[in-house]
This record gives structure tokens, C-alpha cells and sequence, in this order.
């Protein structure tokens, strides 16, 4: 769509499209100079049109300068650069512009280094994965190449005798996690392979760390921890009532953070009490019931709280542009958050995410007697097997209210 237009051109168009929704003067203005920093480098580059490479070789001239100074102000100066140039390439292949660029913590990827990227991520889009689970490909496989230039690795001689310091780049991680990276890997090398950059398709190579199903007992929250952090949502504000319904959609209907982001206002069926989509996971459709604490937060916040808007989402980002939340968003931040003001402890062994309360519950399911088929349709489980490993929750929580057997005997009873 931009390919051939005069950067000029395409600079005012993406600030014109800044100002349509909603940003400051100020911000304009900050901009409007960043971008003409980057219309003066293509003129003395001769370049004609904007391009993800020419964004890159911006970006790098910038982080040099930036580390040569090595003051707060520069650094600064260099992150809002990075957004600026991570705007623009949104605008240039037509996507949404994002709350956050977070820009590279070590290394400062080549132009080679972005077109292999976007080009591996535009493989996995046609190949139909899913818009979350590209993000996720896309974030990993930029830990990879950061990696790469960090040790001074080059595409062309890399090989099998590399596989034991690539795999040491996530070993402080979960099992699973791993698991997951060294699959993205996988992928990565075969589609370095097949467009000639690596000699050798080394892919199967690459092991899988071992996992035992079960073996990691899921944290679930106390129902007084829960409480004191439902109590310290501040409701009487717009992000209040949003995160309030967050966490109940998680804690009272079990949702995943993803099925939460893509919920949408027509999902929701008032007549019938009943929450229905497709989850985000499964690709499965589950109907679940409307329950009365839900609907009552989520009327609150329709009402009082989410911004006036056209996007189908139930949930939003409540800063400019109103949009709804990346595919990378978990919402852990906001649980994390609120546990804190209540003043709950984290142990290094709990796990405090979102999730967690997904995995409450199936737990308070449990314990009110209700079958494990019954709780795998309500979790959106093909089976029932699936919520065996909540058992082991319940197990040791029963393990940590059992009597002291000697000190019974003790005391003669």
C-alpha cells in the first residue's frame, strides 16, 4: 500500500491519522520533529520511500549516538525514537498503533535481521496461525536473534554443534516454557533453511526437556486473599470497574486471558444469562453461565466506565486510542497489583498470574462436590482427565490441615 509512496507523502498521512485519534498537541508535536529527523536521513540516504529497513538504520544511528552519551536524557530520547519508528512500521503494513514499544534490551537487530523476522512471521500468517500465537513467535524469535548478534553468531555457519548455547538462552524457565521456545526454534531454523540462510536443517536435532503431566501442583488463591483484593479495587474509577470485571471473568467463570481480551459485547446473551464465543485456545464454542456478580460488574462498567468507542471488545485499554488489548496481554500486571495493595504475600513457589485463578476455580468446583465432567465443560476441557491435576491441589491443601499423628497419640485419642 506505502511501497511507492513519497516518504513525505506517507509521514504526513500516518501523523494526519495520530491526530484523527486523539493525541495532544505536545505529542503531535514531539512527532511531527522525530519524523522529519527520519525524512531528512532518507533525503541524505537517498532514499525516496519509507521502509522497515530504512526505519532499522534510523534506529541504529540513533542507539549509537544514544550509547555514546550515556545519559538518562539521551536514553530518553532514544526510546521515544524506537516508539516512533515502531508506529510507523504499524502504519505501514496497516495495523493498529499499540500503547507500548518495548524496545530490545541488549542489541540493536540489522535490517537483515527485521526482514528475516517479518518475514518468518509473515510465513506463519499465511500459514493460518493464530494473531496470539504469532506474537509469541515473533517476541521469542527476536530474544533468538538478539542472542545471535550478542554472541556473534552468523546465520551462515550456524549448526548442530550451537544446539547446547542455544538451549541455554531460556534454562532459568519453566519446563514448559522451554518446551514451547525450543518448538518456535524449531520452526525458526526450518525457515532459515528453507530460504537459504543456514546450510543444514538441524531442527530435529534440537531436544525436548522432559515433562511429567501433573507434576506441578496449580496455586490457588485463599478465599480471604481474594477478598482483600476484590476490596481494594478502587470501583468508583473507569479502570477499577474494568479490572474488577477482569478478575471475575477469570475467578468466576474461569476464563483464560485470551478468551478475556477477544470477549466481545455481542458474546454476552442478557435474555438468557449465558456468556458465548469461541475460545481463543481450543477453537472451540462454550456457553457458560451469566453469574449474577458478573453481570453486575459488567453493567457497572458499561455503563459508568469502558470508553465511548465503536470496538466490539467488552474490555479496553482506557488511554488514547481506545483500542483493545494486544495479543500478548495476560493481565497478570493487574492481579499482581492489587494483591499487593491488600497485602498479600508471594511465596517463590506460588504462582500469582491470572491463570491462577482459573485454576481457583476448578479448585472451588472441587470442592463443592461438582464432577470432573462438569468441570472440564465449564473450563472448555475435551476432557475430563484434564482436571485430574487440580486434585493435586486439593491434595496438599488437605495435607497441609492433616493432625500430627504422634502428638494425637500423645494425648490419647
Amino acid at each position: 500500500m506505502y511501497e511507492k509512496m513519497p516518504i513525505k507523502e506517507f509521514i504526513e498521512q500516518h501523523l494526519h491519522t495520530l491526530k484523527s485519534v486523539g493525541y495532544s498537541e505536545s505529542t503531535m508535536f514531539t512527532k511531527k520533529r522525530e519524523c522529519n529527523q527520519i525524512i531528512e536521513f532518507a533525503q541524505n540516504n537517498d532514499e525516496d520511500v519509507y521502509s522497515i529497513a530504512l526505519g532499522a538504520a534510523v534506529l541504529e544511528t540513533v542507539f549509537n549516538k544514544q550509547q555514546n552519551n550515556g545519559n538518562k536524557s539521551s536514553e530518553r530520547k532514544a526510546n521515544d525514537f524506537y516508539r516512533t519508528v515502531m508506529m510507523l512500521n504499524d502504519f505501514y503494513y496497516g495495523l493498529p498503533f499499540k500503547k507500548m514499544y518495548l524496545k530490545p534490551k541488549n542489541t540493536v537487530l540489522s535490517d537483515k535481521q527485521v526482514t528475516l523476522i517479518n518475514s518468518f512471521i509473515q510465513n506463519l500468517a499465511d500459514k493460518g496461525y493464530a494473531k496470539s500465537s504469532i506474537g509469541v513467535f515473533k517476541r521469542v524469535s527476536i530474544q533468538y536473534f538478539e542472542y545471535f548478534s550478542r554472541e556473534g553468531m552468523n546465520l551462515n555457519e550456524l549448526g548442530v554443534r550451537d544446539i547446547g548455547r542455544l538451549l541455554t538462552i531460556f534454562q532459568k524457565s519453566s519446563p514448559i516454557t522451554i518446551k514451547k521456545n525450543i518448538q518456535i526454534l524449531k520452526h525458526l531454523i526450518r525457515f532459515l533453511f528453507d530460504n537459504g540462510e543456514i546450510a543444514s536443517d538441524f531442527s530435529e536435532k534440537i531436544p525436548y526437556p522432559r515433562i511429567y503431566r501433573k507434576s506441578n501442583i496449580p496455586s490457588v488463591w485463599p478465599e480471604d486473599e481474594l477478598k482483600r483484593i476484590f476490596d481494594v479495587i478502587d470501583t468508583n474509577s473507569a479502570i477499577g470497574k474494568r479490572n474488577r470485571v477482569i478478575l471475575l471473568l477469570a475467578s468466576r467463570l474461569g476464563l483464560r486471558g485470551s478468551d478475556i481480551r477477544n470477549l466481545k459485547l455481542s458474546d454476552i446473551d442478557w435474555e438468557n444469562d449465558t456468556v458465548c464465543f469461541i475460545q481463543s485456545k481450543t477453537k472451540q464454542p462454550i456457553t457458560l453461565p451469566l453469574v449474577a456478580d458478573v453481570g453486575e460488574a459488567i453493567i457497572d462498567y458499561l455503563r459508568y466506565g469502558r470508553p465511548d468507542c465503536n470496538s466490539k471488545e467488552l474490555v479496553l485499554r482506557h488511554n488514547l486510542p481506545f483500542e483493545p488489548f494486544e495479543s500478548n496481554t495476560g493481565f497478570n500486571n493487574i492481579i499482581i497489583r492489587y494483591a499487593r495493595k491488600a497485602g498479600v504475600k508471594f511465596t517463590s513457589e506460588r504462582k500469582h498470574g491470572l491463570h491462577s485463578l482459573r485454576h481457583t476455580f476448578a479448585n472451588d468446583l472441587l470442592a463443592h462436590n461438582v464432577s470432573p465432567s462438569i468441570i472440564a465443560g465449564l473450563l472448555g476441557h475435551t476432557s475430563s482427565e484434564s482436571v485430574s491435576i487440580y486434585l493435586k491441589a486439593q491434595d496438599e491443601m488437605l495435607r497441609e490441615c492433616s493432625l500430627d499423628i504422634e502428638g494425637v497419640i500423645a494425648c490419647g485419642r
